[in-house]
């Protein structure tokens, strides 16, 4: 958290923030895609400007929101992608004098040929991936983009935070994987302790954005949920992806039959086993076979997780433009003669908005960097005003009410 030693420092710091971002001229565009074989919203569509590096992603409700920073030229345009549809474009002059923009994605017949190639043991396939991958990652680099999480405890919305954030990654030093928190957030539910009255409690978020990131990166994510030990629980199919002539690989890691393994592990890459995307997920069908936990006379158990990144291309590089984690719990039991059942689901998702990769770009200074705890603790406030220069994730309609009740 930035602490300043004077009041009259940090007006200083809230007007060069103020001046930064009324000079930075950009131009709105927001819309909604749908199917065109059924007209109903599509999830997770990615909208990329490529030669800027921005993008943005639909809701669940179909809709989303871009800020473009000119200058614009003739040719540059909108890709509006999503696996198992056919890209569409759409050109960046049409998209910002277009007040309400409407996209149809016509859906593709998946055709999913099995690729034969030597045999790779899922380590050597792991690893494979891992190492062409964190060669490709653009370094050093920093993204900036906009951070938010929703916590629900027994169906009910305990926490919103949301928060403007900077990301750096330099592959020639490992240890200088940083995220800083440039201007955040944050709703809580306060609950007044029926046995003291003078004692509220605040719901926190266990979901640490500093993890997420590390999760980016693929490497971190591989160690964590596949390490050596179980990879003989599991076993991976490599296919082809998409119409005849795609150069699109799908490899599905999943349980082996009467394994207590539960996870399920889904890649898009390109042929040269570049990253497109992945998602890590507990299938319904596995959930019973997650383990209990237990403490004393309290248990645990996961209802669900689900890690998604989308990656975007750069001048033959990548970098993650987009991640998901949403994770579920349930727990239960007496402690100290109190009953408790509770079901906490946490989400968080980050949205990059913009893309620095010259080799001028630095590490932040230390007393800058994101500490472990809530990203409401880092920064300046954010307000409505500040955000009508950055792309954001629009609230779906359900998240919304949620928001909005938690605001009440």
């Amino acid at each position: 958290m930035l602490k300043y030693s004077v009041r009259f420092g940090f007006l200083i710091y809230l007007l060069f923030v103020s001046l930064y971002v009324s000079a930075q001229v950009k131009d709105p565009v927001s819309g909604m895609v749908i199917s065109q074989d059924n007209g109903e919203p599509i999830d997770g569509v990615t909208i990329a400007w490529s030669n800027k590096g921005i993008g943005s992603i639909t809701n669940a409700d179909g809709k989303f929101v871009i800020m473009l920073t000119p200058p614009y030229k003739q040719q540059d345009s909108l890709i509006f992608s999503c696996i198992g549809y056919n890209p569409e474009s759409v050109s960046i002059n049409t998209a910002i004098n277009n007040k309400n923009l409407k996209v149809k994605l016509k859906a593709t017949v998946e055709n999913l040929q099995e690729v034969t190639i030597r045999p790779l043991t899922l380590k050597q396939l792991l690893d494979s991936i891992n190492r062409h991958n964190t060669v490709a990652f653009v370094s050093p680099m920093k993204l900036d983009g906009y951070y938010r999480e929703l916590v629900f405890t027994n169906a009910k919305c305990t926490e919103y935070s949301d928060a403007i954030c900077s990301y750096f990654f330099d592959r020639a030093s490992p240890k200088e994987i940083q995220l800083k928190i440039n201007a955040s957030r944050c709703r809580f539910e306060e609950n007044v302790n029926k046995d003291r009255h003078d004692v509220k409690k605040n719901f926190k978020s266990d979901i640490d954005p500093n993890q997420a990131f590390r999760y980016a990166l693929l490497s971190a994510m591989i160690a964590d949920y596949f390490p050596d030990k179980v990879l003989a629980d599991y076993k991976y199919t490599l296919e082809r992806f998409g119409d005849k002539g795609s150069d699109d690989l799908k490899i599905t890691i999943f349980p082996k039959k009467n394994s207590k393994a539960f996870y399920q592990l889904t890649f898009i890459l390109s042929n040269d086993f570049l990253l497109r995307s992945y998602r890590l997920e507990i299938p319904d069908n596995l959930l019973d076979k997650t383990d209990e936990m237990s403490l004393l006379w309290i248990h645990a158990k996961d209802l669900n997780l689900v890690i998604e990144v989308k990656y975007t291309s750069l001048f033959d590089h990548i970098y993650p433009s987009y991640y998901k984690i949403e994770e579920g719990e349930h727990f239960w039991g007496k402690l100290l003669g109190a009953k408790m059942d509770e079901i906490s689901i946490n989400k968080s998702e980050f949205i990059v908005n913009g893309i620095n990769q010259s080799n001028k770009v630095s590490a932040f200074n230390k007393q800058d960097t994101y500490k472990k705890g809530n990203i409401c603790n880092n920064g300046i406030a954010i307000n409505d005003e500040l955000l009508k220069s950055y792309t954001i994730i629009v609230p779906s309609a359900k998240d919304s009410v949620a928001i909005k009740s938690l605001s009440q």
